[in-house]
């Protein structure tokens, strides 16, 4: 059904230790993975005039060489990944790109009718291919160009040729160079889904589509108009799922009922349609800029499941148990967990476990300040003319209360839990983002509750 099964990594955000990268790709083998798709950012270490873009603690080539030895040795195809025309915050940024948006004030996009655009996306493809020796395939990006047309010379090209004609304008010497380096191109399709036959025509043997669709059900986004589309224009096709990183900006636990759907909804595409591949993606970002959502320990789980359900073709109760059991967390709670459920997971046997078990007990300090949250917005003065309902106020602080013993027992575990998973400054970012504002925003609540519930005269006593 997919020949290739690639587990997509989103280096940009809390980006694993090599050893922890070392641990994790034997598993992935076994569970079916026959490749993975590394998207690293800033976190390569890119040299020469693009020094400036990568990440202070970006790995060293060292430690690139051995990441891909690792997935190597584990049997496991590297398709790198590198954006070369939206989601490049991380270069655009830079004072000494910022003049190649597409849009001043964003530094999303680059402009494709910028006469230095065409070297610095070739540039970014060339050293990513040179740390990379021996790829057969490298992934160009190319998804969400959110800007295009913005830029004045952008709008009168797309006026006069197409919005087509103007993307494929920047596209064709990146995929000649690939070509000229001897490894296949591979694209998001997004930007192309409203093309024409005869616009996608000219890309038939020249690169493969990933198309990508993380919803539990794939239409009407992912119409059947579109796949004939692309089965005319004799495109070679990819799907892309998702395993975790595909609900909300700041998300902690994964959905597992919706990723499980999604999975077996590409299951009964890939009966259906001829695909290469699919790449199961793994966000930890929406964009450069975004807070982190869930980390990779979070989503192993729902890979192994998502996984299965594309070597067996469909999703069943009896195969989640299966792996769930296997991975150590006995029959654990798989959608819409209640607080005591995810507050008291077993400890797993897989590696980054207990940074699992800890997001458990996160998720379940969050969902009790959610309840509490949404009283304050609805229930609460000055919300509402300023009544006070007593009761309900000191039960949310009671439940303010029990979150943040929850939460700040996790904060004292995490530390040592994130060490062998997370360098330091990632497991900094995790803790400050994830642990410490929950922490912060209990003690607010309970705060609150206890100045809405002081007596009639205590107040006047204070006000006098």
């Amino acid at each position: 059904m997919f020949a290739e099964r690639l587990v997509h990594m989103d280096l940009k955000g809390a980006p694993p230790r090599p050893a922890f990268l070392r641990a994790i790709f034997p598993l992935f083998r076994q569970w079916g993975a026959t490749g993975i798709c590394l998207e690293w950012e800033d976190m390569l270490p890119y040299s020469g005039r693009l020094a400036c873009v990568r990440h202070p603690q970006a790995y060293s080539p060292r430690e690139v060489k051995e990441i891909l030895a690792a997935a190597t040795d584990a049997g496991l195809e590297v398709i790198p990944l590198v954006q070369t025309f939206g989601h490049l915050e991380f270069v655009l940024k830079h004072p000494r790109f910022s003049a190649l948006r597409e849009d001043p004030g964003s530094a999303h996009d680059l402009c494709p009718l910028h006469p230095q655009t065409a070297a610095l996306a070739r540039e970014l493809l060339d050293q990513t291919l040179d740390l990379h020796p021996g790829v057969r395939a490298v992934h160009l990006g190319g998804d969400e160009v959110r800007a295009l047309g913005r830029h004045p010379a952008t709008a009168r090209a797309i006026a006069a040729r197409g919005r087509a004609a103007v993307y494929r304008r920047h596209l064709d010497p990146l995929l000649a160079r690939a070509a000229a380096r001897g490894v296949r191109a591979l694209i998001w399709d997004d930007m192309l889904r409203g093309w024409s036959v005869s616009e996608l025509r000219p890309l038939r043997g020249r690169v493969e589509l990933v198309i990508w669709g993380y919803a539990p059900e794939l239409l009407p986004r992912l119409s059947p108009g579109l796949w004939r589309r692309y089965q005319a224009a004799g495109l070679s096709l990819w799907g892309a799922s998702a395993f975790k990183g595909a609900c909300a900006e700041d998300t902690l636990w994964v959905d597992g009922g919706n990723r499980a759907r999604n999975h077996a909804a590409w299951a009964a595409c890939g009966r259906q349609r001829k695909l290469t591949g699919i790449i199961l993606t793994g966000w930890s970002r929406f964009t450069h800029f975004s807070t982190l959502c869930e980390l990779l320990p979070a989503g192993l789980p729902h890979l192994a499941l998502g996984l299965a359900i594309l070597r067996r073709g469909r999703f069943t109760d009896d195969l989640r148990r299966r792996i769930f059991v296997g991975l150590g967390l006995g029959d654990m709670p798989f959608a819409h967990a209640r607080t005591e459920e995810i507050i008291s997971l077993p400890t797993g046997n897989f590696p980054g476990a207990a940074v699992f078990r800890l997001a458990g007990k996160l998720q379940g300090a969050r969902q009790l300040m959610r309840q509490v949250e949404e009283h304050q917005c609805f229930q609460y003065p000055p919300r509402n003319g300023g009544r006070v309902d007593a009761a309900l106020v000191r039960c949310d602080a009671r439940r303010a209360a029990r979150a943040g013993r929850i939460a700040r027992a996790a904060a004292a575990e995490l530390p040592a839990a994130l060490s062998p998973v997370l360098p330091p400054f990632a497991a900094r970012e995790f803790l400050d983002v994830q642990a410490r504002q929950l922490i912060a925003v209990t003690r607010h609540a309970q705060t609150l509750a206890r100045r809405l519930t002081r007596s009639k005269a205590t107040r006047r006593k204070e006000r006098t």
